[in-house]
């Protein structure tokens, strides 16, 4: 049995502990055992090289989906080869920097291959970087040539870099032959440069040779299946290491790669539903759970760049298709993995073992073995160590240091805590300086503080990351501003916006007298205040021209959880950032039933602007029916979801006997909608139970009903009202209980395989069999994944004695899969006759009399003080 980790340790104590001795068993399985994964492959071999083998394995498979884009491994080596023939030309072989410059598209990946192929190393510039930093960038590499397209170069290229358009002179490239380029290149060589951020203000360039991606390929292709990598999501910047990964494995080894522009935009992508992996962040991952934005098809996720959390692997197996959750963990410096696990749900959090060919080693500061348990730093060694830092022999020196172990070769010292865990597994503790990794990007404070001090209003400053509800790990800057110069915080986001990545950049800003300084004369950062998120002084709170910028408002309100928005607020001088953004857009699209993208609050960050995109973008919109009984407005209100059940006999004998208003939510408005969307050929996307819960959610919070709401479903509608239910709560009503008119789950485990609900190009909506055939699908398909949340409410499930179907377990027969779902308790009540039958002559009348039995007693315990 796995033992509980122990707590953390401060850092303070991890350098002057003074650790028992180490036996020889301990010894040798921290050198030896823990550290013996090897993996044999080409020792000569490079990274583009394994992508011709696949040519020649699959030609005419699809190799990449750019947008409407998709091209084979056949027609993406022919336009690499005519780039890189182009390039020869130009003076490019190894060891040659060439920058690139460019959108997410198919010449993005053309130009990446065509350099490693031409024998050089690709350097990649990020079009939505400051000026500066490209500019920095540029110089720092001495790069002779800049692969660019017009619409994306951001920086002046400086002398002695010449520029290749891949748009423009792509008629003169394809003169070129498409055979492969016969080049010398080999492993030892430099692959890519990637610049990460800098302690002295100035970013710096990691060089990564071949052999390092080679030996992280061969591992995966040990790791990952045919089928995994068969779709991969290639949503991060190719200025980050995570894309390594992204582009080469399914290159490599016979998969797709399919481009979005980030990990947010999965659920618009074209091409989503063709996704087998992802590979981000946690807090993405999270941000695409909020919105159901996983597909169906993704049976891998790897996470990387920030601690996974147990809740989140939990949530990933528990609400979607997912069937492996791996935890990854490694600096850029040594070729973006160096361990990985297999994360379960329910197991503690570890970052597992070393990839093969890498050893890891937890060593005190004199660079000894700390034993199992005890907490020491994170020194990487093996196949995938970086070659260094561009033009900084004193940084490499520092960071790559000689092998305590054995002799002649180097290891990475990391910065990062860890212990060995008794089973061999490793636990991740944090940072010994200032570095952080926020939202997945690996950040110096050091950096930031250097450049905000260069703003002429700041006399003193310090940056730090904390936990903000629900902003989430935020970046903080602290400033002392000079004397009648206090910068606001609007002038201090566009200084460092023109001068460092957004990532980088503070969302909130706090002006102090001085800065708190500890005994020895350093900032205390321990002593620096928390932030208060408010509303812009600039502006302060404008009175609301018209409804959609209230909505507007509140939905901010929400999110950010502040009050007293004014109209021309930045949503992100208030602290949002770019996941927010992303559930601000969800939100927002859901309230006025539009279609923006997350890019439109970043152009139009305040509410005044965002408001005038809303009401130019928004259509009158379909909305599910609320039809009310005679005594609506009076009682407790019972709201009905059904689905395709014969209600008009039971609608009577409720308005007949009982006084609660009776309201019934259609639920055939979604599903028509979807209906006239396949007649039309347009039916791309099948909805969640989530997606169709929500316009009746809308609806009835909306609604005039006040008080605790009792909510009703029959069959599927009563799936539908337990989300909905749900989805209430989360809006703070409260739902007394809900009752399930023999409304069954699926027996999950019963799941193979994913249900296929596959939709017919064109249906007659005319024929009842055919709507009703789509109809079912789109609810098995959405059933199929839906696992509710543990509803605040009671329920009440109204079981057909006579059912068709059994669940071979039968206690879940028995409860029909409800029963740990309730947490005031689920109370089954059987009524006669069939799933159909209940509502038809004689049936129904035992049924509206165990109805009223239920409704008393649910009258009687809320009357009860």
């Amino acid at each position: 049995m796995v033992p509980p980790p122990s707590p953390i340790p401060n850092v303070a104590s991890i350098r002057h502990a003074a650790h028992r001795p180490l036996n020889e068993s301990e010894r040798h399985k921290l050198l030896f055992e823990w550290n013996q994964d090897r993996l044999v492959y080409p020792p000569e071999a490079c990274v583009h090289q394994l992508f011709e083998a696949q040519v020649q394995r699959t030609p005419e498979a699809v190799a990449l989906i750019a947008g409407d884009e998709r091209l084979t491994f056949r027609e993406l080596n022919c336009r690499a080869n005519q780039l890189a023939h182009h390039l020869g030309t130009r003076g490019v072989g190894p060891e040659t920097l060439v920058g690139i410059c460019c959108e997410r598209s198919w010449r993005m990946m053309v130009g990446v291959l065509a350099v490693l192929k031409a024998g050089g190393a690709y350097v990649p510039l990020d079009p939505a970087y400051p000026r500066d930093r490209l500019a920095f960038m540029l110089e720092d590499t001495k790069a002779p040539l800049l692969l660019a397209t017009h619409s994306s170069v951001a920086v002046q290229p400086p002398p002695g870099t010449s520029v290749v358009w891949l748009d423009s002179d792509w008629p003169e490239i394809e003169k070129h032959g498409r055979d492969n380029p016969a080049g010398s290149v080999r492993s030892a060589n430099l692959a890519y440069v990637l610049y990460t951020s800098g302690s002295t203000g100035k970013p710096k360039g990691v060089a990564l040779e071949h052999r390092g991606a080679v030996a992280l390929l061969h591992w995966a292709r040990e790791v990952f299946n045919a089928e995994e990598i068969s779709g991969v999501l290639a949503s991060t910047s190719i200025c980050f290491d995570l894309s390594v990964f992204e582009m080469f494995v399914p290159l490599s080894w016979g998969g797709c790669v399919i481009l979005a522009d980030n990990a947010l935009a999965l659920p618009e992508l074209a091409a989503r539903e063709e996704v087998t992996l992802i590979n981000t962040v946690p807090s993405a991952a999270r941000e695409l759970l909020l919105v159901t934005g996983i597909p169906a098809s993704v049976r891998v996720v790897n996470l990387a760049g920030e601690p996974l959390a147990a809740t989140l692997v939990n949530q990933l197996y528990g609400e979607t298709a997912v069937q492996k959750v791996y935890d990854l963990y490694g600096p850029t410096e040594t070729t973006t993995y160096s361990t990985y696990t297999l994360r379960e749900p329910g197991h503690p959090p570890t970052i597992g073992r070393p990839l093969s060919n890498e050893q890891v080693y937890l060593l005190d500061p004199h660079h000894q073995l700390v034993p199992i348990g005890a907490p020491g730093e994170l020194y990487i060694g093996g196949d995938g160590l970086a070659r260094g830092y561009l033009n900084r022999p004193d940084l490499t020196q520092e960071k790559f240091v000689p092998h305590p172990f054995k002799p002649g070769e180097r290891l990475y010292k990391t910065g990062d805590l860890g212990r060995w865990r008794v089973d061999g597994n490793l636990e991740y503790l944090g940072r010994i300086d200032h570095q952080i990794k926020i939202r997945g990007f690996r950040v110096e404070l050091g950096e930031i503080e250097a450049t905000l001090a260069e703003h002429p209003g700041v006399r003193a400053c310090a940056v730090v990351a904390r936990e903000i509800p629900p902003l989430g790990l935020s970046l903080v800057g602290y400033i002392v501003p000079q004397e009648q110069a206090r910068p606001s915080t609007h002038e201090l986001r566009d200084f460092l916006k023109q001068r460092l990545p957004d990532h980088m950049v503070p969302g909130m800003y706090v002006p102090l007298a001085a800065l708190p300084l500890s005994p020895r004369g350093k900032v205390d950062r321990q002593a620096l205040p928390p932030p208060e998120v408010v509303p812009s002084p600039d502006h302060g709170e404008a009175p609301l021209g018209d409804a959609t910028e209230q909505k507007i408002k509140e939905i901010w309100e929400s999110i950010l959880q502040i009050s007293r928005i004014g109209l021309q607020d930045s949503f992100f001088d208030l602290g949002g950032h770019s996941l927010l953004a992303f559930r601000v857009i969800a939100a927002i699209n859901r309230t006025f039933d539009v279609s923006l993208e997350a890019l439109t609050l970043f152009e139009h960050p305040t509410i005044e602007k965002l408001a005038r995109i809303v009401a130019g973008a928004k259509h009158e919109p379909t909305v599910p029916k609320l039809i009310a009984g005679p005594r609506a407005g009076t009682g407790r209100p019972v709201v009905f979801v059904f689905h395709n059940a014969p209600i008009e006999a039971f609608r009577q004998a409720h308005v007949a006997t009982r006084p609660e208003p009776f309201l019934v939510a259609d639920v055939s408005y979604y599903t028509t909608e979807l209906l006239g969307r396949c007649a039309q050929q347009d039916c791309t996307t099948l909805p969640s139970v989530a997606d169709m819960a929500v316009p009746h959610t809308s609806l009835i919070h909306n609604a005039d009903i006040s008080g605790p709401l009792l909510l009703a479903g029959y069959s599927y509608g009563g799936v539908l009202a337990v989300e909905v239910a749900h989805q209430l709560i989360c809006l703070g009503r409260t739902i007394e209980a809900v009752l399930l008119f023999d409304s069954s789950l699926p027996d999950w485990k019963s799941f193979k395989a994913p249900l296929q609900a596959p939709i017919p190009p064109r249906i007659d909506l005319a024929d009842p069999l055919a709507r009703w055939s789509v109809i079912n699908r789109i609810w098995l398909h959405a059933l199929q994944w839906y696992r509710p949340q543990p509803l605040a409410s009671r329920g009440i499930l109204f079981r057909a004695e006579r059912r068709v179907v059994h669940y071979e377990n039968d206690d879940f027969d028995n409860c029909l899969g409800w029963s740990q779902f309730f947490e005031g308790g689920l109370q089954i009540v059987r009524v006669p006759g069939t799933h159909m039958s209940m509502w038809q002559e004689p049936d129904i009348h035992e049924l509206i009399r165990a109805w009223n039995t239920s409704l008393d007693a649910l009258s009687g315990a809320a009357a009860t003080p």
